[in-house]
């Protein structure tokens, strides 16, 4: 039978509060291949904080800008990437 470590448990918590620079993003594949959704060279960071909470942010090294810097119109661009 396999372990299980709560992530609530104070000393996990506090091995990883605080900012994660991304060092890779891939999916790997049943063949035990990579495929890189986002590229090889992805950039994101990760944040966990002291009360639990966690936000990340994840994207392509060279997405494509917005038309334009107001939202509204650079809406009929597309923003996910295809996968």
């Amino acid at each position: 039978m396999e372990s299980v470590i709560s992530v609530s448990s104070p000393e996990i918590r506090d091995r990883i509060k605080g900012a994660w620079k991304l060092a890779e993003w891939y999916e790997l594949r049943t063949d035990g291949s990579k495929v890189y959704p986002l590229g090889d060279d992805a950039t994101g960071q990760i944040l966990y904080t002291p009360d639990g909470h966690v936000a990340a942010q994840v994207s392509r090294r060279a997405r494509q800008r917005f038309a334009s810097r107001r939202l509204a119109q650079s809406r009929s661009r597309r923003c996910s990437p295809s996968i």
